[in-house]
């Protein structure tokens, strides 16, 4: 480029810039003829923008001399498109429709509407009257969205969840009874009969035995009494105390000894008695004297005409003596009692 042409952009450049603000401040612009050479017939022109338009609003531009830069004349601009993109301005639902809206990226003009068809339902069953064992309950197909409702079904009862309850506790004298109730509703479902028990029995003294009769002892249920045996219980033993001589008695020429002893339960006594061999001739009543032990009924007779003895112990029933053998005994020693008419 030359060193002329350079210089000319430089000043239609200038040119273009002051232009633009006189019209920008309103101001009347000064016909070319005043500002340039008069000798210019604006033979080479340009049309240059001098403010750019919008979506809301008109540009401007003007006619320029490309010689001496004289604004030889001016048009509008129309406005520019809008910058649209389509948003949703109502979400669509299952009960209603949407709207999306073609706004004006630039401005926030809504350019354009269109409807947005409705959503499908979204469905799931949702439980509205749990069923019991006494009601039947309800169940609904309902859309999670907008609550409508497509079909409602009925939920058969619930079975019975029934447990024995005992009414009346059976004894071993009466059956019993027990119900299923259930334990939800309280319906009885079902009634049963408990059988009987069997007796608990015992052994149990009914009469104490004692040395001078029989006991009594009964198999007895411990819950009603009832016995179903009995059994004898035998005496006891009698407990006797100490003997005692009850007689001493001469006969001719043996001696008879009876003793005699108390049961210290039922007062009841023991005698035995027994008669001794002969001493060998008759002696006298006065001749014979005794010894006596109290605690086991052992007794020795005593002649002195003959100086002989004989000696009694219990067996049994009865007093059992030894044969008459030689004594020397003293009846004067303690001990000895003398035998009396």
């Amino acid at each position: 480029m030359g060193i002329r042409q350079f210089n000319k952009l430089l000043t239609r450049a200038a040119g273009t810039i002051a232009l633009s603000s006189v019209l920008a401040l309103g101001l009347p612009i000064t016909p070319a003829a005043v500002v340039h050479a008069q000798d210019c017939d604006h033979a080479i022109f340009a049309w240059e923008e001098l403010t750019e338009p919008t979506c809301t609003s008109t540009g401007k531009k003007a006619k320029v001399c490309q010689e001496c830069e004289a604004v030889l004349e001016t048009e509008s601009i129309g406005k520019a498109d809008h910058d649209g993109k389509w948003e949703i301005t109502k979400a669509s639902t299952c009960a209603a429709f949407g709207v999306k809206s073609l706004i004006c990226q630039n401005c926030l003009e809504v350019i354009e509407t269109q409807s947005i068809p409705k959503k499908n339902h979204s469905y799931k069953w949702e439980t509205t009257k749990t069923a019991t064992c006494s009601e039947e309950g309800e169940r609904v197909y309902k859309c999670k969205n907008c609550g409508v409702i497509q079909t409602r079904e009925k939920k058969e009862k619930k079975s019975h969840s029934a447990v024995w309850v005992t009414k009346k506790p059976a004894t071993c004298t009466a059956e019993g009874s027990k119900q299923r109730i259930c334990k939800n509703c309280d319906a009885v479902v079902d009634t049963a009969v408990i059988q009987k028990k069997n007796h608990s029995c015992k052994w149990e003294t009914t009469k104490t035995s004692t040395c001078a009769s029989y006991g009594v002892k009964s198999h007895k249920c411990k819950n009603c009494g009832y016995v179903d045996e009995t059994k004898t219980i035998d005496k006891k033993k009698h407990k006797y105390g100490s003997w005692g001589v009850k007689a001493v008695t001469v006969n001719g020429q043996t001696v008879k000894v009876t003793q005699t002893r108390t049961c210290t339960n039922c007062k009841s006594p023991l005698t035995v008695a027994g008669t001794s061999a002969s001493f060998g001739k008759r002696h006298d009543a006065g001749s014979y004297y005794y010894k006596f032990t109290p605690s086991s009924g052992r007794i020795v007779v005593l002649c002195t005409d003959c100086h002989k003895s004989v000696t009694g112990t219990v067996n049994g029933n009865y007093l059992k003596f030894t044969r008459p053998k030689k004594d020397n005994s003293k009846p004067t020693s303690n001990g000895w009692k003398a035998v009396r008419k």
